[in-house]
This record gives structure tokens, C-alpha cells and sequence, in this order.
């Protein structure tokens, strides 16, 4: 795990280093309001591409299959670097194509908002491959003393070592970030980003793991105490882990609730200046709500992936934490009549269920290597991408906005990135 943290750590590096001779405009420039991190403008201008272009059928296919609520306000989108016309999949058209059809548009310029940032493998893998390294870490601790061959008096709080309120302090922090981040978001879903949806792993481990060394060691005067401890932090764990299905839900790809909150802020004072023309006042293309929001695009080489890989992580942790109860479920099942101590058989059915939160987060770990394994396939094809992004239509006003694309995991993103990164790798 740690060799696969190094290696995509070095593919930040590379990401944020290595520029697009398209999408490397500086977001200093009057230009990236326009185009953002994208090839647009390269497109946009390309007369020899619009020549070779049927845009008749690339306006019509555009118009089909759209999501409620932008077909009822004459709104289009393109949301794929690559569209094919309907179930033919012998005709499509590239993104730079489908681009070069809309030259004579007028070009939008907008701030992103927080909301404006997706959720991608990378942002939920990264802090969960860190959780786990952590978790291996007090494994090794727990087995450590429970197996030691030398009996030692138990010292207290002084049985914890630094390096265990070192990841006792990485750990408080992530929850109390998480927190404030979905707190944050339910004050301004029309705003604000999302928090990852497995933050509620750090509390659930913990409600396990003080009932082993060297916790309990440290805290054996007061075993009625860490009962009701415990009981509190299986509470807020599935008070989090609710929370992470409302997430879940907000950035579900179908039923999500993403819209019809815009994702960027129009620039009214910039759009008479920006390229192209419209039959609209900058005040009414400003007011075109849907032309803001984001559907979410998505890179061929990231299409199955990224999601994948979240229900992949989410399905396994939710799985680890509800074995226990699966297994007091199945007792009426697995006792028998005949049994001369019906009891006993219990016994061994929940020793096998209730095999602690770290050891199950450690077994879990085999599930992160495979979601590593497939980061690090999608990162490699992203050396080789393009900075395509979704680019939404207003037919009414012949407006055009650009999106942020997310070809670099947004890595290459100016906006707020120091938070960011600190929130990627603390699990908020």
C-alpha cells in the first residue's frame, strides 16, 4: 500500500508540473475565465475541423438524450470526449469536432464555485490508502501486545506511545474536518463540495479498537466508562455513515441533486468583451441557470473506473462493519437441535463475526490494492489525455460555457488548491 501511495504521489507531481500546449493558460489570464484548463480556444478557432464536421447532425444529436431540465431550457451539453449518433456507432464525432460547430457562439466567462470540483478516484482513494496504512500501523501495535512473551505492569496512559497520539491527532483532525465540510455543505448544497463518502471508517474503528492493547490497558479502571464510549462512537459512526449515503446520493450520476445548482459564477462584467455574439443581453446570459451547471464529464479512460472504485470502497467498509450483526442473524440459522451445547457453537459464530474494525480495515486493505491498482492504470492513461471538459449550449441566447476539466484530477487547478490537497489526504 505504501509502494502505491508513493507511485501516485509521483503522478501528482508530474500532473502539476507537466502543462497541455492547450490547457496550459495561466489562471492569472483574463483568457482562463473563458477556457479554463481546457483546448477549447484551439478548437474553437479551427476552421479546417468545422470543414470536415457535419454540425447539422451534431447539433441534433446533442438535442437528444438530454437530462430533465436542461431540454426544458434550451439547454445542450457535452459531457464525453467522444459522441457517437444514437445506437450507430459507425459515425461519432471528437470533442474538438463537436467544438468547432459553435465558432460563432459567444463565449461566457465564469468563476468556479466549490461545487465545481468532482469528487474522482483519486480524491477518495488517496486519504483511504493513508487510513488503512494507519490502521495496519495499530494492528501491529494491538497484536504486538496482546502476543508479547514478556509480561510488563501495565503503565497507564503511558502504555501509548507517540506514534499512537500521532495518528490519534491525523485521525481527529480528518473527523472534525469531515464534519465541518458536510456541515458546510448542508448549510449551501448549491455551493459548496462534497466531503468523501468514507470518512465514517475512522470513528467505527475506533469504537472497536479501544477495548484492545493498549487501550485497554490505559483505561482498565474504568471499564463501565468505555462501554458507554464505545456505545457513543458506534452512534456517530452510523450517524456518518447516513451522512455519506446523502453524499453518495447528491453525486449519484443519474438521481443526483447536483442540479440544478450552478457550478460557476457568470462574469457579467467580462462577457461584451469575451469572443463570439449573442442575441441576449450579458444581464439575461447571466441569468441562464442551467447554462452554469456542471452534469459532469467524464474522460473515456475514467468512464467505469471512478465509480467503480467508490462502490467498490464504500460496499466493502459498509460489509466489514455489518459482519458482526450479519453474524448474530444467522444463529437461529446455524443451531440445531441435536446440539448438546447450542451455546458453545454461538460462541464460535460471533468470535468469527466480531474479529475487531482494525482487522477488518486491514483484510479491507486487499479491496484498496485492487482500487489502487486501477488508479494508477487510469493515471497512466491520463499522460496521453487531452484537457477535454463539459461544455454546455444555450441555444436561445447562442451562449457557450466552458467547465473545468478534470484531465489532471484537477491537480492543475489553481482554484483553492492548498485546501484541496489538505482535504484529499484528510479524509474530508
Amino acid at each position: 500500500m505504501a509502494c502505491l501511495i508513493a507511485v501516485v504521489v509521483a503522478f501528482i507531481i508530474v500532473f502539476a508540473v507537466k502543462k497541455h500546449k492547450a490547457g496550459g493558460i495561466s489562471s492569472d489570464s483574463p483568457e482562463y475565465a473563458l477556457y479554463k484548463n481546457t483546448r477549447f480556444q484551439e478548437c474553437y478557432n479551427n476552421a479546417s475541423v468545422s470543414a470536415n464536421t457535419d454540425c447539422t447532425a451534431v447539433e441534433n444529436r446533442l438535442n437528444n438524450g438530454r437530462s430533465s431540465g436542461f431540454e426544458e431550457n434550451n439547454v445542450a451539453y457535452i459531457n464525453t470526449d467522444t459522441l457517437y449518433d444514437g445506437d450507430n456507432y459507425d459515425i461519432s464525432w471528437e470533442w474538438c469536432e463537436m467544438i468547432s460547430c459553435f465558432s460563432d457562439f459567444k463565449i461566457v466567462p465564469s468563476k468556479p464555485r466549490p461545487l465545481a470540483i468532482w469528487p474522482t478516484l483519486l480524491t477518495t482513494w488517496g486519504p483511504v490508502a493513508l487510513y488503512i496504512v494507519g490502521s495496519i500501523f495499530q494492528f501491529v501495535r494491538q497484536q504486538k501486545g496482546v502476543y508479547s512473551k514478556k509480561k510488563k505492569a501495565c503503565k497507564g496512559l503511558k502504555e501509548i506511545s507517540v506514534l499512537d497520539w500521532g495518528v490519534h491527532a491525523y485521525d481527529f483532525a480528518s473527523i472534525v474536518w469531515w464534519w465541518y465540510s458536510f456541515s458546510r455543505l448542508v448549510a449551501n448544497p448549491s455551493h459548496e463540495s462534497t466531503p468523501i463518502p468514507v470518512g465514517w471508517v475512522t470513528i467505527w474503528k475506533y469504537a472497536g479498537m479501544i477495548r484492545f492493547h493498549p487501550y485497554s490497558c490505559a483505561s482498565r479502571k474504568n471499564p463501565r466508562k468505555i462501554k458507554i464510549a464505545r456505545g457513543f462512537l458506534y452512534f456517530l459512526a452510523a450517524a456518518q455513515w447516513v451522512a455519506a449515503c446523502y453524499i453518495l446520493h447528491i453525486n449519484w450520476p443519474v438521481y443526483g441533486r447536483r442540479t440544478p445548482n450552478p457550478s460557476y459564477d457568470c462574469v457579467l462584467a467580462e462577457i461584451d468583451a469575451a469572443p463570439g455574439t449573442s442575441s441576449c443581453t450579458a444581464e439575461k446570459i447571466c441569468s441562464r441557470n442551467w447554462l452554469f451547471v456542471d452534469e459532469g464529464f467524464r474522460l473515456g479512460s475514467e468512464r467505469n473506473d471512478a465509480l467503480l472504485g467508490l462502490l467498490i470502497l464504500f460496499g466493502t467498509l459498509t460489509l466489514a462493519a455489518l459482519w458482526p450483526l450479519l453474524m448474530v442473524a444467522i444463529l437461529p440459522i446455524m443451531r440445531s437441535k441435536g446440539d448438546t451445547d447450542p451455546d458453545s457453537k454461538a460462541r464460535r459464530i460471533l468470535s468469527w463475526g466480531d474479529v475487531g474494525p482494525v482487522v477488518s480495515i486491514c483484510v479491507c486493505s486487499f479491496f484498496g490494492i485492487i482500487v489502487g491498482a486501477m488508479l494508477i492504470s487510469e493515471l497512466v492513461k491520463r499522460l496521453d489525455a487531452t484537457p477535454d471538459a463539459e461544455v454546455n449550449f444555450d441555444w436561445e441566447c447562442k451562449a457557450v460555457h466552458v467547465s473545468l476539466s478534470s484531465w489532471r484530477y484537477y491537480v492543475d487547478v489553481d482554484y483553492e488548491k492548498g485546501l484541496r490537497f489538505a482535504k484529499m489526504w484528510f479524509n474530508s
